[in-house]
């Protein structure tokens, strides 16, 4: 039990003479991926902010009925929360809008149409989108063009319906007027007031995770797994005669793997400590407070324990089984990437094939996010906590197993 402690102290003296180094390759990983996340964060609000269906609207403005119709869209109905009518004065302009991508669709009203569909007469609206823009956007502005044709042709039937109606009950329509004006009147609050007739439900993408928050926690997750990168000075070259000495002196297998695992484990957390510290005061300074706005850091620390303890097994394992230093610089970087992608750290899961995601669920980067995102916004589960645990442990196992067994061929047993 004394040499494994002398051991441990040794191998963490070793790792902090190389603090300065790595420190630094730590903070540059640490900087490029929060302005990854910024950049990544400003898009993904943007693209909320922009979301709005943009439609133009092309008719002669000097109609006074065109230029209120379209002003009690934008101002008063329901409508203006999901779609920014544009008026255009010529089709010309509205097709170089179109072409431009600033618009997804222009519908061309015919002159008059107004004044002549108070009359009873309705004519055909013109609608013109690119090959490109047929999509679900476009698809919408057609049906709801196509509603309006269809609301006014009902509308008049309805008037003229109206209009018999009264007749035959004895009523004088040329000078009641007021039957009229009440009328036309229960159509405008009915058209007003028609998203009281529907609930509107929004789903969330993958069903469960916010997209500022899974990214947050991704990037957190993606930055613990390329962190073993900075610390291939600590592992690489390794010097496989000593372990062999050291086990003839009386420090077993075990000893030594658990001596290094936690010297590299506490100099692991003092690097992200003295990160997270500086991110604490710097971030205010930035004027980014919106980005991590949800975020409790004290009560997200906690929920980093087992993420850290499972990634950092993970570390020691691939460089315990690699050799070299080209090895395992490419092993860390491809297991790194190829399964904090897959995972969900940089890309929403769900629009991988269902058998990668089933692939991906099984692996300690998606359980270390899940995890952290859960401790974060709602509350962690045991199953997530499990899993990252038994990582943790057959990590360690397999490091002792190879180093074993490795020691055991030098000495000839094997």
């Amino acid at each position: 039990m004394k040499k494994s402690v002398t051991y441990f102290r040794l191998q963490l003296k070793r790792f902090f003479q190389m603090f300065p180094t790595i420190f630094v390759l730590s903070l540059v990983l640490f900087v490029s991926l929060g302005i990854l996340f910024v950049s990544f964060f400003n898009q993904s609000s943007g693209s909320v902010r922009n979301s709005m269906v943009k439609l133009g609207i092309v008719g002669d403005l000097d109609e006074v009925y065109m230029d209120l119709a379209v002003t009690t869209m934008k101002n008063i109905d329901s409508s203006r929360y999901s779609i920014d009518l544009i008026l255009i004065p010529d089709e010309e302009t509205a097709r170089e809008s179109l072409l431009n991508g600033d618009i997804i669709a222009y519908a061309k009203f015919p002159k008059d149409f107004v004044l002549n569909a108070l009359e009873g007469k309705v004519e055909n609206i013109t609608i013109a989108m690119t090959e490109e823009s047929s999509g679900m956007g476009a698809s919408m502005v057609n049906e709801i063009v196509n509603s309006v044709s269809e609301y006014l042709k009902n509308s008049s039937k309805a008037a003229n319906a109206f209009y018999y109606a009264a007749l035959d009950r004895g009523f004088d329509m040329s000078e009641d007027i007021k039957l009229t004006g009440d009328y036309s009147i229960n159509i405008i609050n009915m058209v007003l007031s028609r998203d009281s007739m529907y609930d509107v439900e929004e789903i969330g993408s993958a069903g469960a995770e916010e997209v500022e928050d899974r990214l947050f926690c991704g990037i957190v997750i993606l930055f613990l797994l390329l962190w073993g990168l900075t610390c291939c000075q600590l592992f690489v070259p390794k010097k496989r005669a000593l372990t062999t000495v050291l086990k003839s002196n009386g420090t077993g297998v075990l000893s030594q793997i658990i001596g290094e695992y936690l010297s590299y484990l506490a100099f692991m957390i003092a690097t992200i400590s003295l990160l997270v510290i500086g991110a604490v005061i710097i971030v205010p300074l930035l004027h980014v407070e919106e980005v991590i706005a949800d975020v409790n850091i004290f009560k997200m620390i906690p929920g980093m324990i087992l993420p850290i303890l499972a990634i950092s097994s993970m570390h020691f394992f691939i460089y315990e089984a690699a050799d070299g230093f080209v090895g395992s610089m490419l092993l860390q970087f491809g297991v790194a990437m190829g399964t904090g992608y897959i995972s969900g750290c940089l890309y929403p899961p769900f629009f991988f094939p269902r058998i990668v995601q089933q692939a991906a669920s099984v692996l300690p980067a998606w359980s270390a996010r899940v995890h952290l995102n859960e401790w974060i916004y709602s509350g962690p589960s045991a199953e997530t906590s499990i899993i990252l645990i038994s990582y943790f442990i057959a990590f360690i196992t397999l490091s002792v197993i190879i180093r074993w067994y490795r020691i055991t061929r030098s000495e000839g047993g094997i």
